[in-house]
């Protein structure tokens, strides 16, 4: 069955013209759009952005730095996904390619890595937890691991911030407001986690294929590709000169480091005190 051509928006009672309402953006119904496979359609659409191809969105952020957070800053939003969407989806394959990574370490590699920073603290706290509850270590460390990674999905958008502030920091020249280096700072992030996920693809992929012996370049080459990266969307987001790109994206490295120790440490804290 037909429905009849409405004269007004059956959403807003507006007078309608056109396929969209003038006053609130309500879409005409069509007939097509009352099938089956359109809804099929509209489910794969709003799961996947196939509106803003969001595979595109991935080989953008990979392939041409700097150039979403700039187009954001000067108005063009409408050509990309939303900045959260994208951070958001990213965080979601990160988490599924490999649960137990730099950012949500198990408690293993807590006690190991750390020594000059907060093992030693980590691991008096672990001993005494254990102790009090008369539990082996083995079945703390299992529980610890499953924990962190729920709680470093909510929290790995602290990230984001910190990175912000050292931005703010180190242009302050530039007059910018916060949420303009909030904006750069979710994209690079998001940029960081999707490349994670594409050297630890690499990476499996080296061992399917028996080559060990070059598993040792992998941490090269994320971090050539990070430092590229920070070199050319700086460039192009704060329209400075190479030669002070380079001089920022070395800065942003060092502290970079030091936002993922701190992060490492506050999600041990977080996971110990719920665990």
């Amino acid at each position: 069955m037909n429905l009849p051509d409405p004269i007004t928006c059956p959403n807003c009672g507006e007078s309608l013209q056109g396929k969209f309402c003038s006053a609130c953006g309500q879409k005409k119904i069509e007939p097509a759009e009352r099938k089956l496979f359109y809804f099929f359609k509209q489910f794969f659409g709003a799961a996947f952005f196939l509106e803003n191809s969001f595979v595109r969105n991935l080989w953008i952020l990979i392939t041409r730095p700097g150039l979403q957070a700039t187009d954001y800053l000067e108005g063009r939003q409408k050509r990309w996904m939303p900045p959260f969407s994208i951070f958001f989806l990213i965080n979601i394959i990160y988490f599924i390619v490999n649960p137990l990574t730099d950012f949500n370490l198990p408690l293993d590699n807590q006690l190991r890595y750390h020594a000059t920073t907060y093992s030693k603290l980590a691991i008096n706290m672990v001993e005494k937890r254990l102790e009090k509850r008369k539990i082996s270590y083995e079945d703390y460390a299992w529980k610890f691991d499953v924990e962190t990674v729920g709680y470093s999905k909510s929290l790995m958008i602290l990230n984001v911030p910190v990175l912000a502030l050292f931005l703010m920091l180190i242009f302050y020249k530039r007059k910018l407001l916060f949420v303009d280096h909030f904006i750069y700072a979710i994209y690079f992030f998001s940029f960081l986690l999707l490349w994670f996920c594409v050297w630890i693809g690499f990476l499996s992929a080296l061992r399917w294929l028996g080559l060990p012996s070059i598993q040792v370049l992998v941490p090269l080459g994320i971090s050539i590709m990070i430092i590229t990266h920070l070199i050319i969307s700086i460039r192009k987001f704060y329209k400075i000169k190479w030669a002070f790109a380079i001089g920022a994206a070395i800065v942003m490295t060092g502290l970079l480091f030091v936002n993922v120790l701190f992060y490492r440490f506050l999600m041990f804290m977080v996971t110990f005190a719920f665990t």
